[in-house]
């Protein structure tokens, strides 16, 4: 029987003439929870080319990419829910979602956006350096959404450091935030 799937949007980013996005893939999971009758499948990678300033839609490239998703014993790892660009390099945002304890941990990648097209090439920060083992990342922040974003603050008493931004444990009434003093922490 057919199973119904469908693309979680999460974050994009522009290089050059291209827009580069990464959707989740979803399939329907009737015997979930209420509310939650869906499953993570993998993670695509939509290439969409830039014509005249217009993303053109009708000539999108995609492939599931094993580089964005892997489920190791209780532990998924997701990416990219958000992106940020500094200098030659791309941050890929995740996060490690232990599944028994429903909570998400805030991890990050890196890629050097000329070699953004081979996804082998992203690396993961283990507190020290960047890493080809997503299982080493270190935890940047704990009790993050699905949805999120890191930025540069730009201006006031913060200027120079990361913010954070998230929903308190996916389903909560907060929003919160922490801030870096780079795009790799620490966060508080």
């Amino acid at each position: 029987s057919l199973v119904k799937s469908w693309y979680w949007l999460q974050d994009g980013i522009r290089v050059k003439d291209k827009f580069y996005i990464y959707p989740l893939l979803i399939q329907e999971e009737l015997n979930g929870i209420e509310g939650f009758e869906f499953k993570m499948d993998g993670v695509a990678k939509l290439v969409l080319p830039i014509k005249e300033g217009k993303v053109d839609y009708l000539k999108a490239d995609m492939e599931t990419v094993s580089t964005l998703y892997k489920l190791v014993d209780d532990k998924e790892y997701i990416f990219p829910v958000a992106i940020t660009r500094e200098g030659d390099y791309a941050y890929f945002y995740g996060y490690c979602n232990e599944r028994s304890k429903f909570l998400r941990h805030l991890i990050v990648g890196r890629i050097e956006i000329e070699k953004i097209d081979d996804l082998n090439n992203l690396k993961f920060f283990d507190g020290n350096s960047f890493v080809r083992d997503v299982t080493k990342a270190k935890y940047l922040v704990d009790h993050i959404s699905c949805e999120m974003s890191v930025q540069k603050i730009v201006e006031g008493e913060n200027k120079g450091k990361c913010l954070a931004v998230f929903q308190y444990d996916t389903n909560g009434p907060k929003v919160a935030y922490a801030i870096g003093d780079s795009l790799v922490g620490p966060f508080t």
